[in-house]
């Protein structure tokens, strides 16, 4: 077969498609034939797996992408049990958190994906629903943010801190956790994207950019294969923004289209 760029969830129809071609000339493939038809599902930053909640019994399962002609296999996960309405990985895809709004619990699975394990629960009843969550590739560290009537509290939790805040911002939209434990903030009030430095020690908080330099209604952030950049989803402006962790101007390059995510392929 042909270049393939990765994989790509179709809500539409409840299905996982390939992305067949290069980088300006690529097309969606055919469906998988997974046997399950999925509510949601999020694809791994390596491309290798995905996982998935099926419609009907709502059970998380793990679809590993076959390599070459081979087909992906779909496997349950029993452990973590029916119910998950949101889905985040890690930014290398070893650990994901998997929350349940039935039982206002957020379920964190490690070793993805040769070895999924539930390696905790964090009961959410005191911490509040999250709007938006990352967590790191070991599952030991997870930062959320939860509405409240003055604004958006990010918060951290770790088995050794428990839940600790990192303060209030205007309307969250999206966090990302970086591998040397920096948290990455959009928020679509005050039209700013921010990097809390450090978080299990000073929790410096710093304004990376404003409206001022492009950032118009953020949806969406990442950083680059290194860390070193950001990207930015701009709803506002149909823009996706580049910036410097440094400093430095912000590039931005502008599409047909409204932005509503990032991911990397």
């Amino acid at each position: 077969r042909g270049p393939q760029l990765g994989y790509i969830f179709d809500e539409s129809q409840g299905i996982l498609r390939p992305i067949l071609g290069v980088p300006g000339a690529s097309r969606l493939g055919d469906s998988l034939s997974l046997g399950v038809s999925l509510t949601l599902a999020e694809i791994s930053p390596k491309q290798d797996y995905a996982l998935g909640v099926t419609q009907g019994d709502g059970m998380l399962v793990l679809v590993i992408f076959g390599e070459g002609d081979q087909p992906s296999s779909v496997q349950t996960i029993e452990s973590v049990g029916p119910g998950a309405s949101h889905i985040s990985l890690s930014s290398e895809g070893k650990s994901a958190a998997v929350l349940f709004p039935e039982s206002k619990s957020l379920r964190i699975l490690t070793g993805l994906p040769d070895s999924p394990l539930l390696a905790g629960e964090i009961d959410l009843r005191l911490a509040g629903f999250p709007e938006a969550l990352a967590l790191d590739n070991e599952g030991k560290l997870v930062v959320l943010s939860v509405p409240e009537p003055q604004g958006s509290r990010i918060s951290m939790y770790s088995r050794e801190t428990g839940l600790q805040s990192l303060g209030i911002f205007g309307k969250v939209s999206a966090l990302k956790l970086s591998a040397d434990r920096n948290v990455l903030v959009a928020d679509r009030e005050s039209h700013e994207v921010s990097l809390i430095q450090d978080v299990l020690g000073g929790a410096q908080r710093i304004r990376l950019a404003a409206r001022e330099d492009g950032i118009d209604d953020p949806v969406a952030i990442a950083f680059s294969i290194e860390e070193r950049r950001v990207f930015v989803a701009n709803a506002g402006s149909r823009s996706i923004a580049s910036l410097s962790v440094d400093g430095g101007p912000t590039a931005l390059t502008f599409c047909d289209c409204t932005p509503t995510t990032l991911e990397r392929l």
